[in-house]
Formats: C-alpha cells, structure tokens, sequence
C-alpha cells in the first residue's frame, strides 16, 4: 500500500502536472464540496482530541488537537490523490518538537520522556524507512507521517507509540486489504495514510486505557 505516487494525468484544470512542482490535491481540496466537510470533521476532531487530552496539560491537548485536524485534512487529501503533501506534514516537525520542548520546560512531561519522543522519533522513522525501501510497505509519505506520530506519541511512552504508529493502523489496514487479495485484487491500489490516521487517532482518543488493558487484561 503506497500513498506517494502523485498522479501524472492532467488535473481538474486540464493541465499537466510537475509532481514536484505543482499541488494536485490543492484544487479538489478549495472545492467548498469537498472543503465544507473536511474542515467541520476536522474541528469537531480537534476539539474532541483535545477534550480526550486535557489531563496532558494545556500544551498536550493542543498538541493533540493539532494533530487530529492535520490528520483529517491528511486522510482527505490521501483518498481524493494518494498523496500525503510535504508542505503539510514536514512543518507540523518543528510544530510538534517545540510543543514536546515546552511541555517540558512547563512541567507537563518530564525531560526523559520529552527525550524519549525524539528517540521514538527517529527508530520509527529509520524502521518505515527500511519497509518502505525493501518491501514496499509504506509509501515515502507514509514514512514521514510516521516519524511525525511516533514524536507526538513517544509523549506517552512507548505503548502509545507502538500502537498508534504501527499495531493499529497495520490492523485497520488488513481489515480491508486482506478482503480485496481474497477477492483476487491485489494490485488495487490502496492509500495507507488513512489508516495511519485512523489508528492514530484511535490512539489520541483511548491510549492510555487501552495500553493499560493490554497490559493487564485482567
């Protein structure tokens, strides 16, 4: 499943597209039928995440509420072009970084962890990197969506990390694919960025319960 092949036809416009120049998902995005309801699930998302963090402190709940409306606008622009744009995803970086530092400096995480996001950070990014090289996994929009999720995530620890930027979203994403190989398609393409945003936000909203049940099922 890839999310970074942008597409090569002519877009809405009739013009020739430069996938590295040009922003194909710009004009399905600005259409207000298509514009409306991304932007109210995204609001009605970012206040929820939010809402779910308030004991992360201030910082941590707008943090997660940044995050939740990213990752709609993400999902939307994934389906509509299979694409997950750098100029969206690379400055929610220093966003996310200077959000984990200030946590840090107010108290509402304790530096090692604030060093343990960074940490998480970079092995998840090196390990999507790897499944995007040799097999084909992860698309290279997907991989840097990833090292995004696991720095916000590694906020939480480890378990929320491992959830929200693999277990999750990879079961979220089999829940579909494994239907269309039986069904004799597997070379449909399949966006993997909503599933990583599916699983994540799973995550934002029931992490800490949920690392807790499976930690001690019982």
């Amino acid at each position: 499943m890839s999310t970074t092949t942008a597409p090569t036809a002519a877009d809405v416009d009739g013009t020739e597209l430069s996938p590295d120049v040009d922003e194909p998902w710009a004009h399905r995005l600005t259409d207000p039928v298509i514009a409306g309801p991304v932007a109210g699930i995204a609001l009605i998302v970012a206040l929820t995440a939010g809402w779910a963090n308030a004991a992360a402190g201030p910082v941590g709940a707008l943090l997660a509420a940044a995050l939740g409306a990213i990752l709609v606008v993400l999902t939307a622009i994934d389906l509509l072009v299979m694409r997950l744009p750098d100029v969206i995803v690379l400055p929610a970086y220093p966003i996310a970084a200077a959000a984990a530092v200030t946590m840090g400096a107010l108290g509402e995480r304790s530096w090692s962890q604030v060093g343990g996001a960074f940490a998480a950070m970079v092995i998840a990014y090196v390990i999507a990197w790897l499944l995007a090289a040799f097999t084909g996994g992860f698309g290279w929009g997907d991989v840097k969506l990833v090292g995004l999720l696991a720095l916000v995530f590694g906020l939480h620890g480890p378990g929320q990390t491992v959830l929200g930027v693999f277990i999750v979203p990879v079961l979220l994403g089999s829940l579909v694919a494994l239907p269309m190989m039986i069904a004799g398609k597997r070379d449909a393409a399949i966006p993997f960025g909503p599933f990583l945003a599916a699983g994540a936000l799973v995550v934002v909203y029931v992490g800490d319960p949920l690392v807790a049940f499976l930690l001690n099922p019982a």
